[in-house]
């Protein structure tokens, strides 16, 4: 993104500079921060699960992670720290993914073939960054 030209601004002192040039700190906490949304929301997740059910807890899962998604390129050109907000609360959407998994296992899954629901399920995470990494470089040759 840092190539991007319309990320560029001038300075108070006239020097131009990315907006979308991150520091490896900067790039370090936007990762960190979807970690920590994730740490800090499975335990929320799994009480919501057990009061209230999966189908209205998923789903306000899935709506957080829409509104933080759609949000994204809004902080990316506005403010660092309000990115950083929705990148957590990205991590806590991620969060219900994982407590779903104990739900869906311990309703449909006969005991024998726990493991197998387990692996099929959690596949999703390395799976969609194989397939979206080489997505993105492919995309990227075509805006070229």
């Amino acid at each position: 993104m840092k190539d991007d030209p319309s990320g560029i601004r001038k300075s108070q002192n006239g020097t131009e500079y990315n907006i979308y040039d991150y520091s490896t700190d900067e790039k370090a906490a936007i990762i960190w921060a979807v970690a920590f949304g994730t740490l800090l929301g499975t335990l929320p997740y799994n009480w919501f699960y057990v009061k209230f059910g999966a189908r209205f807890t998923f789903l306000s899962a899935g709506m957080l992670s829409f509104v933080s998604t759609v949000l994204i390129p809004t902080m990316v050109s506005t403010n660092f720290y309000l990115l950083l907000v929705i990148r957590f609360f990205q991590g806590i959407a991620y969060a219900a993914d994982f407590a779903v998994i104990g739900i869906i296992c311990m309703k449909w899954a006969p005991l024998d073939e726990n493991a197998f629901f387990v692996s099929a399920l959690t596949i999703f995470s390395p799976f969609a960054t194989s397939i979206t990494d080489s997505l993105t470089g492919w995309v990227s040759d075509l805006l070229k």
